[in-house]
C-alpha cells in the first residue's frame, strides 16, 4: 500500500505523518512546496487549455494567419472608421449574447483598398472566438490529450461558429466543390456557420456575372431566412455593388443591416 513518500522531493524535509484507521496505518502529508508546485502545475495547463481553445477556434474560422492577432483595442480608430467599429463592436457583442436573430446585425463594409476592412472583419471574429468562455469539460479533456502526448487539435476538436472566406475562395467552393445531389458539402460550413459569415473582397473573383449573382442568391438567400447574420466587405460603390451580387442578394442584405462606407485612405491600417 502507497503511503507516500517519507521525504518532500523539493526541499528533502521529513513530512508530517497522519494515522488513517480505515487502512490502519500512517500516510504521510505531502508538502506545501509540493503543493504550491501541483496548484503552478494545475494553473499552467487550465492557462495552456484556454489559449489552445481559442487558438483552435481562431483556425476553424479561416482567419489568415496575418489577422489572427486583430482586435479591437489595438487598431487605430479615426474619423474615416469610428462607424464601422462601432457597428462591428455592436455585432459581436449581440453574438456572444446569443441574441443575433433578434437584431439587424448584417453589415456592407465599403471602402477603398487598405482602408481597414478586412482587418475589422477579422476583429469581429477574434472578439467573439477570445470572449466566449471554455467549458470545464473542454479544458480537461485538451489537458488530458496534453498529457497523453496530442498536438493541439489531434485529441478533441475545437470549433468556431463565425467563419471566414474570401469571395474568390466561395466562388471556387460554390462550382468546384459543391454538388447538390449530396446532402453535406463543403459549402455547408460556410454557407450555414451558425454565427456570422464574413465574405471578404467582394468583387474580386472575376467570375462570370450569372454565376456569381447565382452564387450570392443562394448563400444570401439561405442565410436571410434563417435569420444568420452576414458581413461582407468590398470595394465597390453601393449602386456597382448593386449590380454585381443582384438586386435581390442586395435587398436581403440591407434589409436586416447596414451599409457603412469607410472613407479612409489607403493606409494598410
Amino acid at each position: 500500500m502507497d503511503v507516500g513518500r517519507r521525504y518532500c522531493t523539493l526541499c528533502n524535509k521529513e513530512k508530517e505523518k497522519m494515522f488513517i484507521p480505515y487502512i490502519n496505518s500512517y500516510v504521510y502529508i505531502e508538502c506545501e512546496c509540493e503543493l504550491e508546485a501541483k496548484r503552478k502545475i494545475d494553473e499552467e495547463n487550465r492557462a495552456y487549455a484556454i489559449r489552445t481553445a481559442k487558438n483552435l477556434r481562431s483556425l476553424s474560422s479561416h482567419i489568415a494567419p496575418i489577422n489572427r492577432c486583430a482586435d479591437f483595442d489595438t487598431m487605430v480608430v479615426d474619423k474615416y472608421n469610428e462607424k464601422a467599429v462601432r457597428a462591428c463592436k455592436y455585432v459581436s457583442e449581440k453574438l456572444i449574447e446569443n441574441k443575433e436573430s433578434d437584431c439587424k446585425l448584417n453589415i456592407i463594409l465599403q471602402g477603398n483598398k487598405g482602408s481597414g476592412k478586412t482587418f475589422l472583419a477579422s476583429a469581429l471574429i477574434n472578439a467573439y472566438n477570445n470572449t466566449l468562455p471554455v467549458s470545464e469539460q473542454r479544458i480537461k479533456v485538451i489537458i488530458k490529450g496534453r498529457e497523453n502526448g496530442y498536438k493541439p487539435g489531434e485529441y478533441v476538436p475545437v470549433h468556431s461558429d463565425c467563419k471566414f472566406i474570401t469571395e474568390c475562395d466561395l466562388y471556387a467552393v460554390f462550382y468546384d466543390k459543391f454538388n447538390y445531389s449530396k446532402r453535406e458539402s463543403p459549402l455547408d460550413e460556410f454557407k450555414m456557420a451558425k454565427k456570422l459569415l464574413v465574405i471578404d473582397d467582394v468583387g474580386t473573383c472575376g467570375g462570370e456575372q450569372s454565376k456569381v449573382q447565382a452564387m450570392y442568391n443562394n448563400v444570401i438567400d439561405y442565410r436571410y431566412s434563417n435569420m444568420l447574420p452576414t458581413i461582407i466587405t468590398t470595394n465597390l460603390k453601393r449602386n456597382e455593388l448593386s449590380r454585381y451580387i443582384g438586386d435581390r442578394a442586395i435587398d436581403r442584405l440591407q434589409s436586416n443591416g447596414y451599409f457603412i462606407d469607410l472613407t479612409s485612405p489607403n493606409s494598410r491600417r
